[in-house]
């Protein structure tokens, strides 16, 4: 107990921390418990979201006050509630800023075997539009994985897939030339012991779009997707291919002859 009395008699006061046990494991735990991501933990904490990074990465030292307020708070699950209050905030979305444009899906079987049949699924190539727009360049400025949902069993090892994809194309309400498209793709083997849903997002800039808009219209339905899917494939391998799981590899599409087999979503 702190005497209140003492510390105002005192010309010189000392202030110590006790030791805790806090390290970028404790950091990480305590925003799971409590599904806290880095941000909203850097405002409970009044510091930067670098910060929290840098103690999760253990390359900066939890100390001090801010040790003892996270044991504080995962020592009482119930003092966070008390202490802060949090709200969902109507605010401005990037969905806000953009106007769907089109809607694709596409639909196929996949079986991930050593050997990759030599079909539509063979290879993936940029569209040849069989025109040239000099003046007209297509530049990816962004890509993320909005949303990734990965459910496994050990019943089986069934290697046929069917594979979805969702693509829709977006126009910035304020700039003419930038888009962004996103690609909800689902993957699920025949027996259903695999299901996997991954949101994939790229914003794209294509100057001069109104020059050739036909041109540019194509360029941007099967250029991007073209573009974007290698990194889909790549994540879907990188996140199935930890110890344990039965590793999902979808082999390399040609996305030209996929598009042209497709319909409006």
């Amino acid at each position: 107990m702190i005497d209140i009395n003492k510390l105002l008699g005192s010309k010189r006061v000392e202030v110590s921390f006790p030791e805790t046990a806090v390290d970028g494991a404790y950091v990480k735990l305590f925003r799971a418990d409590h599904r806290l991501t880095q941000a909203a933990l850097a405002n409970i904490m009044g510091v930067k979201k670098k910060t929290i990074e840098k103690w999760e990465q253990g390359v900066n030292k939890v100390s001090g006050s801010s040790a003892v307020l996270l044991k504080l708070l995962r020592d009482d699950p119930e003092l966070i509630g008390r202490l802060y209050k949090v709200q969902a905030v109507s605010g401005k979305t990037e969905t806000d800023d953009y106007t769907p444009i089109d809607r694709k899906v596409i639909n196929g079987t996949v079986k991930t075997a050593a050997k990759v049949r030599r079909n539509i699924w063979a290879a993936v190539f940029l569209r040849r539009t069989g025109m040239e727009c000099r003046d007209c360049m297509l530049q990816m400025d962004e890509l993320y994985f909005s949303s990734f949902d990965f459910e496994q069993s050990r019943e089986d090892s069934n290697t046929e897939y069917d594979v979805s994809f969702h693509i829709e194309y977006a126009k910035n309400k304020k700039d003419s030339a930038k888009f962004r498209v996103m690609i909800r793709t689902a993957v699920e083997n025949k027996t259903g012991s695999v299901r996997i849903r991954l949101d994939t997002v790229g914003i794209f800039t294509i100057e001069n779009f109104e020059l050739d808009r036909d041109l540019n219209e194509r360029i941007l339905k099967a250029n991007t997707v073209a573009i974007m899917f290698p990194y889909i494939r790549s994540q879907i391998s990188l996140l199935t291919t930890q110890p344990g799981l039965h590793p999902v590899m979808l082999p390399p599409m040609n996305i030209n002859a996929l598009l042209d087999s497709t319909e409006e979503a």
